[in-house]
């Protein structure tokens, strides 16, 4: 190898050695997703051939990521539960955050699950915002389940 290439790798190596403490340094380094969410979707007998608990195991997602973050996550990966349905959902806009209207075919108050309207539970309770809201945190399960709504 001749001088002039050595000096070139070397004078590389360098730039790219400094390029790499200044991005450590002044915060700009990469950020990868930290926080683990899982996902259960719970259907009632009157959802038929769907009725049961249906896991779609996790994802990972950003810091700072709403529920509905992690659930277009899950839709975008195509994740299957154990009978190989595959999470999909769909939900609408309103001045209130995200309504979930349908998950994995099933649509909520239609049909023989009229009275029925997809809830939206973080650890087994009922969550007091909605899923455009809620901010993830590391290890959360999030459970959408079809179920009555009695006003």
């Amino acid at each position: 190898m001749t001088q002039t290439k050595i000096t070139s790798k070397i004078i590389a190596f360098a730039a790219s050695f400094a390029l790499l403490v200044t991005l450590l340094v002044s915060g700009c380094a990469l950020k990868f997703p930290t926080e683990a969410v899982t996902l259960e979707v719970v259907c009632p007998a009157a959802a038929g051939e769907m009725q049961g608990t249906h896991e779609f195991g996790f994802t990972i997602v950003d810091e700072q990521s709403t529920a509905l973050d992690a659930l277009m996550a899950f839709k975008s990966l195509q994740v299957e539960d154990e009978a190989g349905n595959v999470f999909d959902f769909a939900f609408e806009d309103s001045t209130y955050g995200a309504f979930i209207t349908e998950v994995i075919g099933v649509a909520q108050d239609s049909g023989n699950l009229s009275g029925y309207y997809w809830m939206f539970y973080v650890n087994d309770e009922a969550a007091d915002v909605g899923v455009s809201t809620y901010v993830i945190k590391d290890g959360d399960v999030i459970s959408l389940r079809l179920e009555t709504f009695m006003m």
